[in-house]
């Protein structure tokens, strides 16, 4: 039975991008690993310790920089073993595994409004600009109800707003 012959069932009509698994995340994996990379020297950038005591401010990152890259490096060997067993599979006549990417565009669109936050955060601050982006990236995402975007862009903000300028003294602009 076709939706054209039973008016009650839907059809999703939301674009779907199809990427092969393994060349998806070997991808992903590269480009995190570039930016693991360059967090890792400008971490070597950052000034020394003062004291004896303190391992300086440049230390948290670059151990986090170069954890990254040994991480990125190991699922990488996990993405290429992954691809061999799909060419392998191809060869027999195993499906490879594909990655849906539903609504590309909304993906695109959700990455320019988190840049629009960053970048809106010096200009309006960071609380107001929440209160605008938040809900835009929830109805982006799909979430439709109005009570539940609400409770969720409140409890974003006190959360925040708790763990910053209450408990650690930081002020947001």
């Amino acid at each position: 039975m076709s939706a054209d012959e039973c008016p009650s069932m839907t059809v999703d009509r939301t674009p779907v991008l199809h990427l092969p698994f393994a060349k998806a995340l070997m991808g992903v994996l590269a480009a995190l690993f570039v930016l693991f990379a360059w967090i890792t020297v400008e971490s070597l950038r950052f000034p020394s310790s003062v004291e004896t005591a303190e391992v300086g401010a440049g230390r948290f990152p670059l151990i986090s920089g170069i954890g990254g890259m040994v991480s990125c490096a190991g699922a990488f060997y996990y993405a290429v073993r992954r691809a061999i067993r799909a060419r392998v599979g191809a060869a027999v006549g195993t499906p490879e595994d594909t990655l849906e990417i539903k609504g590309p565009l909304s993906i695109f669109v959700a990455g320019l409004l988190i840049v629009g936050w960053v970048e809106g955060m010096s200009v309006v601050g960071f609380y107001t600009c929440s209160l605008v982006l938040v809900p835009a990236i929830l109805l982006l995402g799909g979430e439709r109800r109005p009570l539940w975007i609400i409770l969720f862009t409140v409890g974003f903000l006190v959360a925040v707003y708790s763990c910053f300028s209450l408990l650690l003294h930081i002020d947001f602009p």
